[in-house]
């Protein structure tokens, strides 16, 4: 099912790769990408995707790396999947090994920017999820197209409440006009921005800024409607 997502050339290119066991450093190769900007802790397994015969000479090492380690102690929507089965026994320790004992945490995935769009992260992520040998595999994830990707591969999504600093953030937005009804139309909410009162645009500039300091590969965008469109995309994060 996850593989017919993949664009026409790239059934063609999969069969050219494979998937091998790593070291985190190999993460480290290619974190920049990323738009976390903390390093995964707690990592147990590390996958990398490189090329098969003369295409690992061919292709960069690594092309992805995928990222496993153990899970978040608390963990509201893990409670909502399971009916509260984790938070049962009565002490920290006890609930500790618990979780331990049957869950393992989907930290990163990250894909090398020229091989991106050809189904990689997840031919990556279908080839690693089955080899954690424990029943559940959670992650934390933006409501994005990443989410659609891991609901590809199975995953049920659990919707929390918003940090803060979302909610602060689209707070900001409306307080300019700015509604969830634009936020699928960048072009109208940046034309909106473009048009504001100069006693607001330093306002909203500096939640921008702060906004996007949250994600590493955005915080140093030149105001433009690029720069818009990612960061209402960003915000579809349910209240």
């Amino acid at each position: 099912m996850a593989r017919r997502s993949i664009s026409p050339r790239g059934p063609r290119l999969i069969k050219r790769l494979e998937v091998v066991k790593c070291s985190v450093s190999e993460y480290y190769k290619l974190e920049h990408l990323h738009y976390l900007k903390q390093r995964p802790h707690f990592h147990t397994n590390t996958y990398k995707v490189v090329g098969i015969g003369y295409y690992r000479k061919a292709f960069p090492d690594p092309i992805a790396v995928t990222v496993y380690g153990m899970p978040l102690c608390n963990i509201f929507a893990r409670d909502k999947a399971t009916g509260g089965f984790f938070s049962g026994p009565p002490d920290r320790s006890s609930r500790l090994r618990l979780i331990n004992q049957y869950i393992r945490y989907a930290s990163r995935i990250v894909v090398d920017t020229r091989f991106r769009h050809l189904g990689i992260a997840t031919f990556l992520a279908a080839e690693t999820l089955q080899l954690q040998n424990v029943p559940i595999i959670e992650t934390l994830v933006p409501f994005d197209w990443t989410a659609n990707m891991l609901a590809r591969l199975g995953f049920i999504g659990y919707p929390t409440s918003a940090p803060y600093w979302y909610s602060r953030f689209v707070t900001a937005l409306n307080r300019i006009g700015v509604s969830p009804e634009l936020y699928r139309h960048p072009e109208v909410a940046h034309r909106r921005l473009l048009s504001l009162d100069k006693s607001y645009t330093g306002f909203i500039e500096y939640e921008i800024q702060l906004f996007l300091e949250h994600f590493r590969n955005f915080s140093d965008m030149p105001v433009s409607e690029d720069r818009t469109r990612i960061f209402l995309n960003k915000i579809h994060y349910p209240q």
